[in-house]
């Protein structure tokens, strides 16, 4: 994930440092409201197919390199998120 960052155009290693951990946070948070509401609507391979799908989705929209990095983190924050939550 840093080397990610660090092509989004930022050379600063603190900086790169720092901006990767708010995609492993929402990641993590991510497992834990996906796993939450799965528990609670007894709906574990749609929510599994909802990430699987949204993870797709968000990798393949970074390919298209938009040069706003707020976007760009974005992306692969939600992409944290639904990779994070599909593992079992």
């Amino acid at each position: 994930m840093p080397l990610m960052i660090k092509g989004f155009g930022i050379t600063d290693v603190l900086e790169i440092s720092l901006l990767s951990v708010v995609p492993t946070a929402i990641g993590a948070l991510g497992v834990v409201v996906v796993a939450r509401r799965s528990d609670r609507l007894q709906e574990r391979r749609s929510h599994s197919a909802a990430c699987v799908l949204a993870a797709a989705a968000a990798l393949v929209a970074m390919t298209f390199h938009v040069p706003s990095l707020p976007v760009m983190l974005g992306l692969l924050s939600l992409a944290a998120f639904a990779i994070f939550s599909a593992l079992p």
